[in-house]
């Protein structure tokens, strides 16, 4: 089996005035297993206010991103599809889709 490593940034503090420390996770859903480096909703009926309110804000920025996402595939047609390339090349093409998505969407509130 091939041992992948994920390279997150250390934790962060989020803002200068509120001493929160921030994990970087891939927000996932019940399809994903619990890591360290995963967030998922609570399952169950039974679930206290702050699990509840966990659940919902986790569920929300799932949203945010898939349709975040969604206006940048729709732009750029090769995201439409497995990039069949090696790893290298295919942060450089993501990381281009999304510069170029900046760009445009920056000249367009203009």
């Amino acid at each position: 089996m091939m041992d992948i490593k994920l390279h997150f940034p250390a934790p962060t503090q989020m803002s200068r005035t509120v001493p929160v420390i921030a994990l970087f996770v891939f927000v996932g859903d019940e399809a994903f297993g619990l890591s360290e480096n995963v967030l998922r909703r609570y399952d169950g009926n039974n679930l206290s206010d702050k699990k509840k309110i966990f659940s919902y804000r986790l569920s929300r920025a799932r949203w945010y991103i898939k349709c975040s996402f969604g206006m940048l595939a729709y732009k750029w047609l090769i995201l439409h599809r497995p990039l069949d390339v090696d790893i290298e090349l295919a942060v450089y093409i993501v990381t281009a889709c999304f510069i170029l998505h900046s760009s445009v969407r920056k000249r367009a509130r203009y």
